[in-house]
């Protein structure tokens, strides 16, 4: 309960009782234990205020965390279903189709075209070229001289398919200019 020391109420309320024992003979000190009754009273009253308005707060924030675990529910049951599909589409394009030449790994496209990006053989990242050599930004797999031997890949892999698609892009961002 922020804000209150109760253990120092506690303390506060047993000096007082002890203080009250104290004076119970005097009829002097009767208005010194009026006095402190009244700033008892007013501390049990701050405190009782206090308890309602932490129950208040308690039953907000029980609102809030049903409501909150309602809506991970729905996105639960939205992602297993997102997933199914995923599942689904994926058995309807198949599993992606590498074909190795040269060292490099090139990927089939949904129309059968083979993409003008080389992968690397480990990870089957895209590679990047660093001037001439090729590498991979995921394992750190490199060739040395690589970056060449993309368009006869290409080439080979065109000629060896019995429909022969088209290569998805003219540009090619190996070849230097």
């Amino acid at each position: 309960m922020a804000g209150w020391d109760w253990e120092t109420i506690v303390t506060g309320l047993g000096t007082a009782i002890g203080a009250i024992r104290e004076m119970a003979g005097s009829k002097a000190k009767v208005e010194v234990i009026q006095e402190r009754m009244g700033v008892i009273a007013d501390r049990l009253e701050f405190a009782k205020d206090h308890l309602s308005y932490l129950k208040d707060m308690l039953e907000r924030e029980e609102a809030r965390s049903e409501k909150l675990i309602s809506e991970l529910s729905e996105a639960s049951a939205e992602n297993r279903d997102l997933q199914v599909q995923v599942a689904t589409l994926n058995q309807q394009v198949g599993p992606e189709k590498f074909a190795e030449r040269h060292g490099l790994l090139f990927k089939r496209m949904v129309d059968g075209a083979w993409s003008s990006n080389a992968h690397c053989p480990n990870c089957r990242t895209v590679l990047t070229r660093a001037f001439r050599h090729l590498k991979c930004s995921k394992c750190h797999w490199e060739m040395v001289n690589g970056a060449g031997k993309i368009q006869q890949a290409l080439a080979e892999l065109q000629a060896q398919d019995a429909t022969p698609g088209k290569v998805l892009s003219d540009y090619d961002p190996f070849q230097q200019s």
